[in-house]
Order: C-alpha cells, then sequence, then structure tokens
C-alpha cells in the first residue's frame, strides 16, 4: 500500500522494508531479512543522501543481519558507519550511538572478544542510563547484555546481579510473559549451571521455555534452541554424564538481543 500510494523510490517505503526485515527476521528467515535490510539501504541512501541519519539505521539493521550469517567483518564496518553517522548527527552520548555500541559489543561477544564487549558494553549502558535513567525498561536490555561477557570472563556474581536487576525491570515494564523475559531467565539459567546448580538452571530453563512456546510456537529457531539447552542440561547433570566442568561459556546471541535506535 505505501508503495502504491507514495511511489517505490519514496524514503518511507525504506522504513516499511526494514519493518519488514524485523518480521521477516523474527521468524527465523535470515536471507531473506537481509535481503530487505539491503534494498531498505539502497533505497535510504538513494532517495535522502549517504550522510541521512536514516541511511544509519539502514547500516544497523543491516549489520545485525551480517552478524546472524557470521559475517562479522562486514557487520563490523556497518556498524561503524552506523555509529560514524549518528555520532556527526547527534553527538557521542545520543542513545542511537549507544545502540550502535551494544551492537558492536555483541559482535566482539560472538568472536570471544569478551574484554571488548565488556568495554563496549559498558559505555553503551552509561549512555542509556544517563538518556533513560535507571527504571526505564529499555535500560534491562543493556544490563543483561553487559552480563553476557562477565559471565563468559568468569565474573558470576555480578552477572547474575545486573540479570536479577533486568528481570525485575522487564517483568515490571513489559509483564511476565515477554519474550525478553524468556532471554534473561536463559541466561540465569546458563549461570546457575556454570556454578552446578542444576536444579535451580532446570527451573530457569524451564520458565524461559514455556513463554518461548507460547510466543513463537514449538517449530521456531528460539524455541528451539531453548529447548536444546534445557536437554543438555538433562543430559549433563545425569550422574553418569555430570562432567563436573568449572565453566561454560554462555551461549551466542541471536539479533533480538538489541534495542532498536529510534526512528
Amino acid at each position: 500500500m505505501t508503495t502504491q500510494a507514495l511511489g517505490s523510490e519514496h524514503p518511507q517505503v525504506a522504513g516499511c522494508l526494514r519493518g519488514l526485515a524485523k518480521l521477516t527476521y523474527t521468524l527465523g528467515k535470515d536471507a531473506e531479512a537481509g535481503e530487505l535490510c539491503q534494498q531498505a539501504l539502497t533505497l535510504s541512501t538513494q532517495a535522502l543522501g549517504p550522510e541521512h541519519p536514516d541511511v544509519a539505521t539502514s547500516l544497523n539493521d543491516l549489520a545485525e543481519m551480517w552478524r546472524a550469517q557470521g559475517k562479522y567483518a562486514k557487520a563490523l564496518e556497518y556498524h561503524q558507519r552506523a555509529m560514524a553517522l549518528w555520532e556527526q548527527h547527534f553527538g557521542p552520548e545520543d542513545l542511537h550511538v549507544a545502540t550502535s555500541l551494544n551492537n558492536l559489543a555483541i559482535l566482539a561477544y560472538d568472536q570471544e572478544e569478551f574484554a571488548q564487549s565488556e568495554a563496549l558494553q559498558r559505555r553503551a549502558l552509561a549512555i542509556v542510563l544517563k538518556g533513560l535513567g535507571p527504571a526505564h525498561p529499555q535500560v534491562a536490555n543493556n544490563l543483561h547484555n553487559l552480563a553476557l561477557p562477565l559471565h563468559a570472563q568468569g565474573q558470576y556474581p555480578e552477572a547474575k546481579r545486573l540479570c536479577q536487576r533486568a528481570l525485575a525491570l522487564v517483568t515490571k515494564g513489559l509483564g511476565p510473559a515477554h519474550p525478553q523475559v524468556a532471554v534473561i531467565l536463559d541466561t540465569l539459567a546458563g549461570l546457575a549451571r556454570t556454578k552446578g546448580q542444576y536444579p535451580e538452571a532446570k527451573r530457569l530453563y524451564q520458565r524461559a521455555l514455556a513463554i518461548t512456546q507460547a510466543v513463537y510456537g514449538p517449530e521456531h529457531p528460539a524455541t528451539q534452541r531453548m529447548q536444546g539447552s534445557l536437554d543438555a542440561l538433562v543430559t549433563c547433570a545425569a550422574p553418569p554424564c555430570d562432567r563436573g566442568d568449572k565453566q561454560t561459556r554462555p551461549p551466542r546471541r541471536r539479533g533480538p538481543r538489541r534495542r532498536r535506535a529510534r526512528g
């Protein structure tokens, strides 16, 4: 409808393409979502010019698609370009910049660059706290994402504390059945498993799985990943198979962990 009303080259069409890409990605269709993001970037660049802030939004979204497909060099390039544009237009303390820092941190985490990921997440969290305040539900995303590299580096008490703060914020602001609640429960379960607290880990995984199944259905990749985590825990916790692992790296995170930029 937007294309018919405004024409195929109108910049608002790029926004519709980005929205459709987000929905397609949520359904687990990564390649199709990436193609839609590329179309949005091409259109917004042609219609608005390469320095427009809307182009940064398209760059950010396409970078996340590259990351999800394991194309880390491309993802890094596009995230850096997006952040440079947002800093140019809005300044280094803007929430758009925090989005880029968050996504760059996740990219570093996926490549096991945990110290760098932590540093980037701390910068992002500082901006978000300043811009939104400590009680805003969006702060929960940054608290949780900071917990991931801390967990990977063995800083379990701080990682757990951040996750618990994030869980309280999301539950209060978005409700106990929101999919982000499942994300945080999954991480808390991983922390419990790392410490050998298998009954607690199982309880948390089961809560996360129930939310994911209700939101996405049993066949969705997110549900299957959650089920896989629970199955792996049951296998690991069984006495004949208990290896007594001292440290378990938390799982890599898929795109829905990020807070979207405004606009």
